[in-house]
């Protein structure tokens, strides 16, 4: 699916990996709040691209650990993540 995606995107597609804007602090978060994050993906209508931090705290109990804004990945690097990482 991945690949199949990955040849078939226009050019002008950009994306971001959620999960990658955290790096090792996440790691850190969690421990500190002692609770298991959800990474959520923000796109907003303008085309910005946000990492959304969420833990849950009972059954529709949410608080928000953090958002960073992230940049754009180009159509190249896109494709070569979707190809080639996991």
């Amino acid at each position: 699916m991945k690949r199949a995606f990955a040849f078939a995107m226009a050019k002008s597609t950009t994306g971001f990996n959620p999960a990658k804007a955290w790096h090792a602090g996440i790691v850190q978060l969690s421990q500190r709040v002692g609770k298991i994050p959800n990474i959520c993906a923000l796109v907003t209508p303008s085309g910005e691209f946000y990492s959304v931090v969420m833990f849950q705290d009972g059954i529709n109990e949410w608080y928000c650990g953090g958002a960073k804004r992230v940049p754009p990945i180009t159509h190249d690097q896109l494709k070569m993540q979707l190809l080639y990482d996991g």
